[in-house]
């Protein structure tokens, strides 16, 4: 029992003794940064700093600069207060939730801390960064390297230029079309009232126009083949008499040209169309005991019939307004474009005695592009283009965005 007790007081004399010798402060030495994490210098309350705030908590963890605390670091390791320099001003800083010091002003400059470290002296009532002590940075910051957020790869750059480039490009291509459409509709515009001048409110125009009446008057009979007569002659004069007979004619004149000459204009969304009237030959079905009428007098009466019934439509000089619109109406973008339609059925007009026969035909005139539109185009759509390639070559080079 008494050899049990002896081993008992022996180790833990043994255990003080320990203790006091980890506790005992070395004179002049300095201990490195791995010693310093596990010192817990909060429960030395001789200097009673007060606490970084919680709202830079984030701020402290990021310190990475402790690689560079040299032999001047500082810090207590014994259970008494820190020594303390008579006469010189003592500062700490914060390392995550610990403090470090304390340090005169020249040392703390030595371990070139950064702007955003905590520094804690005497006489303040807070931490505050070392960006606030202009006595203790005395070097200018480090130069930014390469890995800077500030500067882009040149790939990047490339990249963001020709997605800027096809970007102005397609702002090309639909400025351009839009700018060509509203010329075009400028121009359109124009032709339309060009147009509308000439019908002045109308939208049909006539005029008609007589002539000396030639020819000669024989009677109905059956046409006879013969050398100098081709088979499509023939077949023509064939078929008249046929209807001749068929409707009863005795006599036909055989007009060697128009005595008479009726035209219309009407008014299209498209533009115009021209509708002509001219005579043909005049049969006659029986002879009259008395006055026979002329083939002239016939014509001259079919005539008149047909402008009685357009008088509302009759317009002086029709012929030149026509001649205008069909030939010398153009603009830049667009022109008068001639598609025939093809001749109509023809008709007749008369009395039982007589009956003068006329032709029809009829010609549309449309408003066509002239390709003077994609030529603008092509010119417009270049000129953009050469302008984006020269703005995204400049913002490439300056880049003044800083990508």
């Amino acid at each position: 029992m008494k050899l049990f007790a002896s081993i008992i007081t022996v180790v833990i004399n043994l255990v003080l003794l320990l203790l006091c010798i980890i506790k005992k402060p070395i004179k002049g030495q300095k201990e490195d940064e791995s010693t310093v994490v596990t010192e817990d210098i909060e429960n030395n309350d001789e200097m009673k700093q007060p606490e970084p705030d919680s709202d830079t908590v984030k701020t402290i963890d990021k310190e990475v600069n402790e690689e560079q605390i040299d032999n001047n670091e500082k810090e207590s390791i014994s259970c008494a207060a820190p020594l303390q320099v008579t006469g010189t001003k003592q500062y700490y800083y914060a390392k995550g939730r610990k403090k470090k010091g304390p340090y005169t002003e020249d040392e703390l400059v030595k371990l070139k801390l950064k702007p955003e470290t905590l520094i804690w002296t005497e006489g303040l009532n807070k931490w505050q960064p070392l960006s606030d002590f202009d006595g203790l940075i005395k070097t200018p910051p480090p130069l930014p390297n390469e890995n800077s957020p500030n500067k882009t790869k040149p790939w990047k750059r490339i990249t963001i230029s020709l997605a800027l480039l096809v970007l102005l490009f397609g702002i090309s291509f639909i400025s351009t079309y839009y700018i060509i459409e509203n010329r075009k509709a400028t121009y359109l515009r124009l032709m339309n009232d060009e147009i509308d001048k000439i019908f002045d409110g109308k939208i049909t125009l006539c005029e008609g126009e007589e002539y000396r009446t030639i020819g000669e008057l024989r009677p109905v009979s059956e046409p006879i083949k013969s050398p100098d007569k081709s088979e499509a002659s023939y077949n023509d004069e064939l078929a008249e008499y046929q209807k001749d007979k068929q409707s009863g004619a005795i006599e036909r004149f055989h007009s060697e040209g128009i005595s008479f000459y009726y035209q219309k204009l009407f008014r299209k969304s498209y533009g115009f169309r021209v509708e002509e009237l001219w005579s043909d030959d005049v049969v006659y079905f029986y002879k009259p005991e008395s006055w026979p009428i002329p083939p002239a007098q016939a014509y001259y009466r079919c005539y008149r019939g047909i402008i009685e019934e357009n008088s509302e439509c009759h317009t002086e000089g029709l012929s030149d307004k026509r001649s205008y619109l069909q030939h010398e109406l153009t603009n830049r973008y667009f022109y008068i474009s001639n598609k025939r339609s093809g001749k109509l059925p023809g008709g007749s007009r008369g009395t039982d005695y007589y009956r003068v026969y006329y032709e029809q035909s009829r010609d549309d005139y449309y408003i066509e592009e002239r390709y003077s539109i994609k030529e603008d185009f092509i010119k417009n759509l270049v000129m953009f283009g050469c302008i984006s390639i020269i703005l995204s070559v400049l913002l490439y080079i300056l880049n003044p965005f800083k990508w």
